[in-house]
């Protein structure tokens, strides 16, 4: 069943704050993604495999603060013949307010990105679907930021093994031709779960490294958009991170990177956070 839960309250402190309305039980697993498209939340979702072929939804709130499931509406962003997971909507420019986001297709084994081309799409015929990467050059997580008005796409490169940087050559990519790529990190390994978010200058992006237990990492950039792993800085935050122990990025109210994640020691939830500047 896949559900929305929302605060009612800034700081919620029990149950009594949160509002948790189910939307659809017709879901695949945990592959889903959530994220705010011009003020209002919105997920993208596959639905449970008929003989491995899913459909991609899209699903929004028709208002900022959806109470219920009527305040939603589902569409088809796919036909139902699509091999498909791990979603991951990205944020959105201002001048560009249509929802997008990148998937890692099992059938041809490369990453694609879908851009809405109207504000709600309502039938896959609004959505545009480009291939990021060569095929078998990808591994199946991916994270979307934006830089330079230019799509930004962070992923697992081939085996798994270096974490990949691909942005987009034009605003609208439309071919594997309009991205070029570049390895963010030559000494990752088994690359998974990844969270990015848009710094003022920059992106940064967590993800599990190496097999359970993994360690959680932070890389980033400021300035300008690096040519390889020698524009990134990359830092260790935290060992000992099992295989759902999946991190959430952010930042903090005064702008510092904070990272969540699931220890695998204690089976508690962390969080680590920057050091204020000095």
């Amino acid at each position: 069943m896949l559900h929305y839960v929302r605060a009612t309250l800034l700081t919620p402190t029990g149950p009594p704050d949160w509002v948790d309305m189910p939307l659809t039980a017709h879901i695949y697993e945990a592959h889903k993604a959530l994220a705010e498209v011009n003020g209002k939340p919105a997920i993208v979702y596959a639905t449970e495999p008929a003989a491995t072929i899913y459909q991609v939804r899209y699903a929004y709130g028709n208002i900022p603060e959806p109470n219920d499931a009527t305040d939603w509406t589902s569409t088809a962003a796919t036909g139902e013949s699509v091999a498909c997971e791990h979603f991951s909507p990205g944020q959105l420019l201002i001048d560009d307010p249509y929802p997008r986001f990148s998937y890692y297709s099992s059938e041809t084994d490369q990453l694609y990105y879908a851009q809405a081309t109207v504000d709600p799409p309502a039938t896959p015929a609004d959505w545009v679907f480009t291939p990021a990467t060569e095929p078998a050059h990808s591994g199946n997580y991916s994270a979307l930021a934006w830089w330079q008005d230019k799509t930004v796409l962070l992923h697992a490169g081939p085996t798994s093994d270096q974490m990949h940087c691909s942005r987009s050559l034009v605003g609208q990519p439309s071919t594997l031709l309009d991205w070029e790529s570049h390895a963010a990190d030559n000494e990752s390994l088994d690359l998974k779960r990844l969270s990015v978010i848009q710094l003022p200058d920059g992106i940064g992006v967590t993800y599990r490294n190496g097999d359970p237990p993994g360690t959680v990492m932070y890389a980033w950039f400021e300035e300008s958009m690096p040519d390889g792993p020698w524009g990134w800085c990359v830092v260790e935050v935290a060992g000992n991170v099992g295989p759902d122990g999946g991190q959430a990025l952010a930042l903090t109210a005064d702008g510092r990177p904070a990272i969540a994640y699931k220890s695998m020691a204690n089976d508690f939830v962390w969080l680590a956070t920057m050091d204020p500047p000095e």
